[in-house]
């Protein structure tokens, strides 16, 4: 047996379409617009977000600029009026000296300890008379000084124990 379909009428398992075409176009027409509105309020409000997050940024970075400002003024200020700075401030940062000043720099030996000493002994003596000793410090200083002076005034070097 051979099944032959009714004219304009649907199979029997099958509900017919019962939306016109037009309505559903309508449907598919204003769903695709609210979609590309959603999209462009979407990206509008990430535009703006980025624009605070910048702002926000840029207002940090002025007031940064004007604290900076205000310790670049003092500083001008007292260059401006206050010698001592000025001298100071010649001195840490360029070395300079005044007429007959002489800049001392004490570099330390390759070998602190005098010639014949045993390189095993310990460095620091019963009674803390050792090189690292304050007393040490002291002698050394002084005998430097000394000779410096003596060097200075053209004579030769006194001789230490």
């Amino acid at each position: 047996m051979t099944r032959r379909k009714a004219a304009g009428r649907p199979p029997a398992g099958r509900r017919r379409n019962t939306v016109p075409l037009r309505t559903r176009l309508l449907v598919a027409g204003a769903g695709s617009l609210a979609g590309w509105m959603l999209l462009a309020v979407g990206v509008q409000h990430l535009r703006t977000y980025a624009l605070v997050r910048e702002a926000a940024r840029l207002e940090r970075h002025r007031h940064d600029l004007l604290a900076e400002n205000a310790v670049l003024r003092e500083e001008i200020r007292r260059l401006r009026t206050d010698d001592r700075y000025i001298e100071r401030i010649a001195r840490e940062q360029l070395g300079m000296l005044r007429p007959g000043e002489m800049d001392l720099v004490m570099t330390p030996t390759s070998d602190p300890r005098p010639p014949g000493e045993d390189p095993t002994a310990s460095r620091a003596g019963p009674r803390g008379e050792g090189p690292r000793s304050i007393e040490w410090l002291i002698r050394t200083v002084a005998a430097s000084l000394r000779a410096l002076l003596a060097h200075v005034r053209g004579a030769s070097p006194p001789r230490t124990q």
